[in-house]
């Protein structure tokens, strides 16, 4: 709508920065010039960052994977992902793990062939409330009949045909393992192991997050300050359902793959429009990997509520670095106050860093106005 509303009124070519996904481009009749804010952030980070190489760049979510490893390769550097999941209840058969040669206790009501069924199936009733582990892992040709259930014996006497990969000899490390740091999100904050979990009670908000978010959203339509460039209304809505359980306590796990122990994280995303997120992504990494610095970087700051607040007050973020892509409104800083802030808006106040797009524009417009790229087509043609 917003392509066929600019080419109504006149508009003949568009220049834009960071676009979230460069199909968007695909729905403007006239060219369109996508720019990337990646080289100012390279350059500010070698600049900047006294011990850059040091870095690990890391993507606060699997949609912006791309953005990430396009930005280590930039800087020659390794880079990490972390993703989040809603904690599934231990009550379910789908936390159970697999367990074998597990034999009941002396004495038992049917000795050591025990049977055993699956928590939940329709074998047999769930004796005990605690355990929620599958013990037999059936494996048949034939369906077996609902009155004869699987013992010890009977799975220990099953052969499994041999798998074409078994005979690869492959030594196994756990460096693998140690590179991937597991800690538990309750209302967007890393808690220990031991913390308590939400009841189901507390949890059953979860139930209606896509509702939560679809507010979420309509809200936005009547607020464009806070969402103008469309950070509510992302199509990627995991951080919206993340936003929803921060206030509906509804439990994830948090997953970080790669190692950042002792190094300067680098999160990166294309924009910054709420906090919690990012805050979740920063306390994983410094209380669970060890990480020695956090700094966030994105395209677009835009900062909608209290988030650019809420970030400076965070102790696990050390610093924020956006472009001025996006006018940042006075009464957002902590004390209301643009102090160290050119009138551009670039500069550094607080935790947050400016960089300033004002040449990477007046440079793509000033070669769209002079034909820059016609004259440069026409040379290499002629050298050809």
């Amino acid at each position: 709508m917003v392509a066929n509303l600019l080419h109504i009124a006149g508009v003949d070519h568009v220049i834009t920065v960071d676009l979230h996904a460069s199909q968007m481009q695909g729905f403007f009749t006239n060219p369109v010039d996508n720019l990337y804010a990646e080289p100012l952030l390279a350059r500010w980070i070698r600049y900047n960052i006294p011990e850059w190489r040091n870095c690990v760049v890391v993507s606060k979510n699997p949609g912006g994977t791309k953005r990430v490893t396009s930005l280590a390769d930039v800087l020659k550097l390794n880079f990490a992902l972390i993703t989040t999941d809603r904690r599934r209840n231990h009550d379910g058969w789908m936390s159970s793990r697999v367990q074998s040669n597990r034999h009941s206790p002396a004495g038992s009501e049917h000795g050591e062939g025990e049977e055993r069924t699956m928590p939940g199936s329709v074998n047999g009733p769930h004796t005990n409330g605690a355990t929620n582990d599958i013990n037999v892992l059936e494996i048949a040709d034939t369906a077996p009949s609902p009155s004869i259930r699987p013992t010890d014996s009977m799975a220990s006497s099953i052969i499994l045909p041999p798998h074409p990969q078994d005979g690869f000899d492959d030594e196994y490390t756990d460096d693998q393992a140690q590179s991937v740091t597991y800690g538990r999100l309750v209302q967007g904050h890393i808690v220990d192991d031991d913390y308590p979990s939400p009841s189901p009670a507390q949890s059953a908000v979860a139930d209606v997050d896509p509702m939560l978010s679809s507010i979420h959203s309509l809200r936005s339509l009547h607020n464009p300050g806070d969402d103008a460039l469309g950070g509510t209304l992302d199509a990627h809505n995991s951080d919206d359902e993340e936003e929803a359980d921060a206030v509906s306590r509804t439990e994830r796990m948090i997953t970080l793959v790669g190692d950042v122990k002792n190094k300067t994280v680098l999160l990166l995303d294309d924009m910054i429009d709420r906090s919690a997120t990012w805050i979740a992504a920063a306390e994983h990494c410094k209380k669970r990997a060890d990480a020695k610095k956090v700094i966030c970087l994105a395209t677009h700051g835009v900062f909608g509520g209290d988030c650019l607040k809420e970030m400076e007050g965070c102790q696990y973020i050390d610093q924020v670095v956006v472009t001025n892509s996006f006018p940042i409104d006075a009464a957002k800083f902590p004390g209301g106050k643009r102090d160290g802030l050119a009138p551009s808006g670039a500069g550094t106040r607080g935790k947050l860093t400016v960089i300033d797009l004002s040449m990477l524009l007046g440079e793509a417009i000033r070669r769209n106005h002079n034909g820059w790229a016609l004259l440069q087509s026409e040379r290499q043609r002629e050298q050809r």
